[in-house]
């Protein structure tokens, strides 16, 4: 039998009338092509797609879900996508089409991203990986009647809009010392320079080689997140957001080093100890600073930096959710602050000088 079937079971009235929040698809594996400025870039994505039910339908109709993810896939032969927050608010108001029943949807789009990356010394060229995800929330919106006016006469119409909620994440890898380990080594080797008579090194030549030489300390990779609440597809540019995370930890890692970019990565590493709660801290400042500042002040950010712990079992973790406009206003309100500090102490000098 081939059909037409004319019995749709989905939509009986279930047993036990309950609305249930979240019914979908898990782990449909795509691959999406994204074309941007600065060259056209494919990524390998694992999608979810979920739409509410009703209490009084059975069950939602699984096959609609994956032809509004097919349906968008294949749109892109023809209409270019600029970004994945593109695919996954297509994806989502087109589930709110063909769900007529369903009044929310949510989409959530995870791969890697994966770019080409210069080397330090600006020879050789090397890809570079990274995690990216998006969701999206899109809800139905039905609005009374409005007026259509034609020929003078109005008509009573009524417009259905899929306004979307956007989570974009980026997530990227690098590397931290800890600055605890480094300064008891730093009293360390201190102590045990003072107390070698061969060397009758005073205490200003001491302090002088510590500062010039690195001291050790132990490292770890650790992995940064930036999630951010897009106002739009394409407002916050990747490479930024990943920039942002990179440059917040003591160094950059990569897949390719020779003897003298991992002789220099160790030293610049060593020479900006960071705790997981320091890198948080400039991740966070470095979103309020001008790189970001064509976003709203109401855009909602979390950041989460994971350490790998190189000496102990377990990771450490440190977060902060917040909006960019309260970052905002912590930058600005810290440098007013050492601007009025920096004051007072010019004050207090040109005081002392007049009384001398």
């Amino acid at each position: 039998m081939t059909g037409p079937f004319h019995h749709d079971v989905q939509s009986e009235r279930p047993d036990f009338p309950i609305a249930l929040d979240r019914v979908g698809l898990e782990d449909v594996r795509k691959r999406i092509d994204i074309k941007q400025k600065n060259g056209q870039y494919s990524m390998d994505v694992s999608i979810k797609a979920f739409v509410n039910l009703p209490a009084v339908q059975r069950g939602a109709h699984m096959s609609r879900s994956a032809e509004s993810i097919e349906d968008c896939i294949s749109e892109q032969i023809f209409t270019a996508k600029h970004n994945i927050e593109e695919f996954a608010a297509d994806i989502a108001r087109a589930m709110l089409e063909k769900h007529a029943y369903a009044e929310r949807s949510h989409v959530e789009m995870e791969g890697p991203f994966i770019i080409q990356a210069r080397q330090r010394d600006g020879q050789a060229s090397t890809q570079a990986a990274y995690r990216l995800r998006c969701t999206a929330d899109a809800t139905r919106v039905t609005t009374g009647e409005i007026d259509g006016i034609t020929g003078g006469t109005t008509a009573p119409a009524s417009l259905t809009k899929y306004p979307c909620t956007l989570v974009v994440s980026v997530t990227a890898d690098g590397m931290i010392a800890c600055p605890c380990g480094q300064e008891m080594s730093r009293e360390f080797a201190k102590e045990m320079l003072a107390t070698r008579r061969d060397l009758q090194l005073d205490p200003v030549s001491l302090d002088t080689i510590l500062n010039v030489i690195p001291i050790a300390t132990h490292n770890q990779r650790a992995t940064g997140t930036i999630t951010l609440q897009v106002p739009a597809p394409g407002a916050v540019d990747l490479y930024d957001v990943i920039d942002a995370i990179e440059s917040s930890m003591s160094g950059r890692i990569s897949g390719i080093l020779k003897r003298p970019d991992e002789a220099s990565l160790i030293r610049t590493v060593h020479q900006d100890p960071m705790f997981t709660e320091d890198v948080v801290r400039r991740m966070a400042w470095t979103l309020a600073g001008d790189r970001f500042k064509h976003l709203p002040d109401d855009m909602a950010t979390t950041l989460l930096l994971v350490s790998m712990e190189s000496i102990h079992p377990h990771q450490v973790s440190a977060s902060l959710s917040t909006t960019l406009g309260q970052l905002r206003a912590k930058v600005k309100a810290e440098a007013e602050g050492s601007a009025s500090v920096k004051e007072e102490a010019d004050a207090a000098r040109k005081e002392q000088s007049s009384t001398r």
